[in-house]
């Protein structure tokens, strides 16, 4: 690198361009010929090279980078340094002192806001005020129960920069989990997409509601792409099998419903005897359940088109299957039943509540189907994460 020692400026602004460029060998090479040979660094730049860091989730550095910035900032306000100290202490787990810096870049662009408008109106300051109020709703959500203040700063976010997807998706989430307020959800998950946001869990939260909306066709288009990204998931496995239920494409619903009762079945025969303390055993009692269910009501729906009594026959099994695993979950002990119910994202709740109204007037129907039939019960109350495993 042939620039004088002596020349910051130069050194710092090629460091810039290589962060934005994300070249990550070129940004190596002049933050080691920065260290090596430059007396005093620009702070911001230094900020931005622990947020580079922290992006690629090498760590090693980054509390020297930051140390470094802070030192060099003099009397001048530099609420990027705070911001990347906090995204330093969430990667820490250190939730509390990634508050605090939150909270200080906050009140330092905020400030910015009040007495330096020229400043605070390029893009660089006014997005970060939008993410550090993004962040710190993250923050209050991650660590308390339906904390009204993480609504309260993902909508500061907004206000701030309305095109900011990622807080869309949090607020959707924030409505969907803890107001059940499922239209909004769904709106804010549409706005967050369409401001660019793209996650997976967000692709299948879309699915999931519109599978609520009844829009199967097009659920069944957002979760079958996650198929086939994620093609040994059984909880998105057995959203499209039901799925294909719903759109009344019992063969195929019963194909994939079938391919994956066998993968769990194949499991509980690999681990016998289960055991309810253990999560893995509760998982695969859980989906024997679900699929169980499902497949049942699949093959009682082919029999109802076909009059054929071996779709009867395997109906009545697979419900008798589903309820015998049920009652496995009498074992779980009291001690893991009183944690994992208290957590918001468990829907084993709703599980026994379904099985409880509905699992035997499933079966009621097959054993006696002179008696007339009645629409099958689906257990498809699907986990708000498609890589949880609710059990």
């Amino acid at each position: 690198m042939r620039i004088n020692e002596k020349n910051t400026e130069a050194v710092m602004g090629l460091l810039d361009i290589y962060i934005h460029e994300k070249s990550d060998g070129e940004i190596n090479k002049v933050y080691k010929y920065a260290e090596k040979n430059l007396k005093k660094i620009n702070p911001a730049s230094y900020a931005d090279l622990a947020g580079y860091y922290i992006g690629q989730e090498k760590l090693d550095d980054v509390k020297k980078i930051l140390q470094k910035a802070t030192k060099n900032s003099g009397k001048t306000s530099y609420p990027e340094i705070d911001y990347q100290w906090a995204r330093y202490k969430k990667y820490l787990n250190i939730s509390n002192e990634e508050k605090d810096h939150l909270e200080n870049a906050i009140s330092k662009l905020e400030y910015m806001k009040e007495h330096d408008q020229n400043r605070y109106e390029t893009d660089r300051y006014k997005s970060l005020l939008a993410s550090a109020y993004n962040d710190l709703g993250e923050n209050y959500d991650r660590y308390s129960k339906i904390n009204i203040k993480a609504e309260e700063y993902f909508l500061k976010a907004l206000n701030t920069y309305p095109k900011y997807g990622k807080a869309y998706y949090n607020l959707g989430l924030f409505e969907m989990k803890n107001k059940a307020d499922l239209v909004s959800a769904y709106n804010n998950f549409t706005e967050a997409e369409n401001n660019g946001y793209t996650d997976d869990n967000l692709s299948y939260l879309l699915g999931l509601l519109e599978y609520k909306k009844g829009d199967f066709m097009e659920s069944f288009k957002r979760i079958n792409l996650l198929l086939d990204k994620y093609p040994d998931n059984s909880n998105l496995k057995l959203m499209v099998g039901t799925t294909f239920y719903r759109m009344e494409k019992y063969d195929l619903a019963e194909s994939m419903l079938s391919e994956t009762y066998e993968y769990f079945s194949d499991m509980k025969q690999a681990r016998s005897p289960l055991s309810m303390g253990k999560k893995t055993d509760r998982n695969i009692v859980g989906m024997l359940i679900s699929i169980g269910n499902n497949l049942g009501a699949t093959l009682q729906k082919q029999y109802e088109e076909t009059n054929n009594t071996k779709f009867l026959i395997a109906a009545t099994k697979y419900y008798g299957i589903s309820i015998e695993n049920f009652k496995r979950l009498n074992e779980i002990p009291d001690s893991v039943l009183k944690e994992e119910v208290t957590d918001k994202d468990f829907d084993l709740v709703k599980l026994i509540k379904f099985m409880m109204t509905n699992s035997n007037k499933n079966l009621q129907m097959v054993l006696y189907p002179k008696l007339g039939v009645d629409e099958p019960s689906l257990f498809d109350d699907f986990p708000p994460d498609f890589r949880y495993s609710q059990f």
